[in-house]
């Protein structure tokens, strides 16, 4: 099921970082304006079927990015982009849609170093020093020309000694990146990052041997943000470092504070199924004891225009039903065999009786010559069987019979009279 959510966005101010601390919930049918972030026009609840999944659906412009959350948990996203999916639900669910605007862009700052490139690593690590807060958007790095796995780590403080320890770092980039050569940036898009001011170590690697472009010596690049300084070239993983190296590239940050995002609450009701019914066959006809809408299906396919609580079988098949409340259709009953009596010329008459049953059947046959009975249950598997001799009265013990739906079926020759019983 899929819900239109239409985010209209316009852009100004500032907004906080990653994790939810505090947000703004829209009320239904309401515009909320928040710093010039627009959201509107959005439908509060949705209604599903109990054990089926729904999927929201987004349009948003110009935001930076879209994270779902459960309503128990803001910190753990369980989803991101235009698209979510609930999976399946057996009760009712609230989610938590964050609409993130970007920066504007007079916000926005680059810091350069060199494009030269004359020497090359698997990774080069460098120092950052942070003077004024500033949140990392992404890194333009200098590269040859291949298609390669790109990792990208941070740490808190000076990287050196920790050049060796995986552990200490924290992976902010993991992804294929496709070089373009000498000279062309290569953006690599990390998750913004929050760097309050202090002194943080940079890890950037590509998997294979000698891909990345760096420049031998120590160089220092600085702006009223940042100071980029002391690389060094490293071989993949966190192995060989080589003397001192100067990191090629760029890195894209903002300043100041981050414009708002916007929180809406969606409610998924889940609707409850009506359980699996119970089918009699009565006369010429099946039945349910219940009133109400229902749906009948033949072989699996849904029978058009029959919704009431009988149904006169038009073929031999196998039979369910099941009832539906407002948009729900609710669990199938067991499946139940209906067979066409085949009748010769000379028909062959017989009584079946009691029926429904409790433990001996009475089957009276009439102008009948010898022949075969047999039972056999809703899936047509034969269950009994035994000879008769002309007109008599067969007694079969059917206590080990489970309660439900049986077809007794007298077989002479050509000829075939089949009746449905019900065992209690």
């Amino acid at each position: 099921m899929k819900i239109g959510l239409v985010l209209l966005f316009c852009l100004f101010s500032l907004f906080g970082f990653s994790q939810i601390t505090d947000f703004d919930r829209i009320s239904s049918g309401n515009i909320q304006r928040e710093t010039q972030c627009v959201i509107s026009n959005l439908p509060n609840d949705i209604t599903i079927c109990e054990n089926e999944a729904a999927e929201f659906q987004v349009s948003a412009n110009n935001f930076n990015d879209l994270t779902w959350y459960s309503s128990e948990n803001h910190t753990t996203p369980i989803g991101y982009g235009a698209q979510f999916n609930t999976g399946i639900l057996s009760e009712s669910q609230t989610y938590n849609l964050q609409a993130n605007c970007p920066f504007p862009e007079n916000q926005l700052r680059s810091i350069e170093t060199l494009w030269r490139g004359e020497n090359g690593k698997d990774g080069v690590m460098f120092s950052l020093n942070v003077k004024k807060t500033v949140s990392l958007q992404s890194i333009d790095i200098h590269m040859k020309q291949a298609r390669v796995n790109c990792h990208v780590f941070m740490i808190n403080g000076v990287y050196d000694m920790f050049s060796n320890n995986p552990a200490a770092w924290t992976p902010i980039f993991d992804d294929m990146i496709d070089g373009k050569g000498k000279s062309e940036p290569v953006t690599i898009d990390i998750q913004d990052v929050d760097l309050a001011p202090g002194v943080y170590g940079f890890y950037v690697s590509l998997e294979n041997d000698d891909l990345l472009y760096y420049s031998t010596g120590t160089s220092v690049y600085e702006d009223d943000f940042l100071r980029i300084s002391n690389g060094r070239g490293v071989t993949w993983p966190f192995s060989y470092l080589c003397g001192d190296r100067s990191f090629n590239g760029r890195l894209n940050y903002a300043v100041g504070e981050r414009p708002k995002s916007i929180q809406y609450e969606i409610h998924a009701n889940v609707a409850e199924k009506a359980n699996a019914l119970s089918v009699y066959f009565v006369g010429n006809h099946f039945s349910v004891n219940q009133d109400g809408a229902f749906v009948w299906y033949q072989n699996g396919k849904e029978i058009l225009n029959e919704n009431q609580s009988t149904l006169y079988p038009p073929e031999s098949g196998v039979y369910t039903v099941a009832k539906q409340i407002g948009q729900c259709v609710g669990y199938e009953s067991n499946p139940v065999y209906f067979a066409e009596p085949d009748i010769d010329d000379s028909p062959m008459q017989a009584e079946f009786y009691p029926n429904p049953v409790q433990k001996i059947l009475y089957v009276n046959t009439h102008n009948c010559s010898s022949g075969l009975l047999q039972i056999s249950d809703a899936r047509g598997s034969i269950l009994h069987e035994e000879n008769f001799s002309g007109e008599q009265t067969l007694n079969i013990n059917l206590s080990d019979f489970n309660p439900g739906q049986y077809s007794v079926s007298l077989i002479s020759g050509q000829a075939r009279f089949s009746q449905m019983i019900i065992k209690q």
